[in-house]
């Protein structure tokens, strides 16, 4: 299941990110460890336990910088000019219902 999660995500990101030239990695480890016991002197093996470990690597996520404003206090929040603060307000466009310049 966890390597078929892994895997979908790998398909994801390369869609989500086709110009991301950085390969998507899934590992599937596979540890074989004896279970033993003694038989008389000798120590043998009567089983083994599997462990299943998944990997996976893909390319950190960047996204480009935003402008914040640094307050005295030390706070920091987007910049009121900035495109990426969802607070700003548009440009009003002539026709639109609050427009309140003569059309003279």
């Amino acid at each position: 299941m966890e390597f078929q999660k892994a895997s979908q995500a790998a398909v994801y990101d390369c869609n989500d990110r086709p110009m991301e030239e950085k390969p998507r990695e899934v590992h599937l480890i596979l540890r074989y460890v004896p279970v033993r016991d003694s038989v008389g002197n000798e120590v043998v093996c009567i089983g083994v336990d599997l462990e299943l470990t998944v990997k996976s690597n893909r390319p950190a996520h960047t996204r480009g910088g935003k402008s914040l404003t640094i307050y005295d206090d030390g706070r920091c929040a987007f910049n009121p000019l900035s495109p990426h603060n969802v607070q700003q307000r548009t440009l009003p466009i002539r026709g639109d219902a609050g427009d309140t310049e003569d059309a003279g």
